[in-house]
């Protein structure tokens, strides 16, 4: 139910309430940018085991995913090692040979509901195409599911994704901070394994990352541990390299740079995405 003014405007403005959620048609640039976060399973014994929770007992361990009102998300690990990696999700089209970044398209719509957070997008360079995306944080592990439906005009279209670029960075919820964008840098010290089409990504620290400047940092109580962030797409016939510096391009001349892996074994590559 929306409520409405005497002039019959929408009080709420951009967001329009609904039954355990909001919705809105997203229209500008500064729009796009307002983000949700969602709250992931958080208990510390997912990712530790009981000698390292003794080390951690008065560690807190808060971690949450950043869905924005464009369909791009980042993955904020807390005192587990801050921002640890982006999700980039695009379309393909094979004929044509261009491509379009989720977050790029020209109509956005999103309903928010009960924890899942969805959205219907179209662009104007793929007429007939509709998608539909679905965000859920998982309930068993710090995560993220997200599903891709696509609808109309789908003839040589094919979804494309990445994932990297943690850049250990933490702030207490400045989400304006420019680290927040992502800037190729960010995979300088990742190590990406990719076997059985999924992907580890092993993100190591040092005294010069951001996070381990926080009292609260896992690395300091726990010395020499890494980050492992484990990921898979269960539609995708292969699994890949991506180069980091090529993100910001359309994903057509991005995927067509992948290095593949090698579906019999096990393949790691350093300053890299997956995709």
């Amino acid at each position: 139910m929306e409520t409405e003014n005497t002039q019959g405007n929408n009080i709420f403005g951009l967001y329009h309430p609904t039954e355990n959620g909001y919705s809105a048609h997203i229209s500008n640039d500064n729009e796009r940018l307002h983000r949700r976060p969602l709250y992931p399973h958080s208990d510390k014994r997912t990712i530790w085991d009981e000698k390292e929770l003794e080390k951690l007992k008065r560690i807190s361990f808060r971690p949450l995913v950043l869905a924005y009102n464009e369909p791009r998300f980042l993955f904020d690990f807390h005192s587990a090692g801050g921002l640890l990696g982006h999700l980039f999700i695009g379309v393909i089209d094979k004929t044509r040979k261009l491509g379009k970044w989720l977050h790029d398209f020209d109509h956005i719509k999103i309903d928010y509901h009960t924890g899942v957070l969805s959205y219907e997008i179209k662009d104007d360079c793929l007429p007939g195409l509709e998608l539909v995306i679905d965000a859920s944080a998982t309930a068993d592990f710090a995560g993220l599911i997200v599903r891709v439906n696509a609808k109309g005009d789908t003839d040589n279209i094919s979804v494309v994704w990445c994932y990297g670029g943690a850049s250990a960075f933490f702030t207490n919820y400045d989400f304006e901070n420019k680290e927040f964008i992502y800037d190729p840098k960010h995979s300088a010290k990742d190590l990406i394994r990719i076997a059985d089409h999924r992907f580890t990504l092993v993100r190591g620290f040092d005294d010069t990352d951001v996070i381990m400047k926080e009292i609260f940092a896992v690395p300091k109580y726990i010395p020499d541990w890494k980050a492992n962030i484990q990921g898979f797409c269960d539609s995708s016939e292969k699994t890949g390299f991506g180069d980091p510096s090529l993100v910001n391009k359309d994903p057509y001349e991005f995927i067509s740079s992948v290095i593949w892996a090698d579906p019999k074994g096990m393949s790691e590559n350093k300053n890299t995405l997956a995709c």
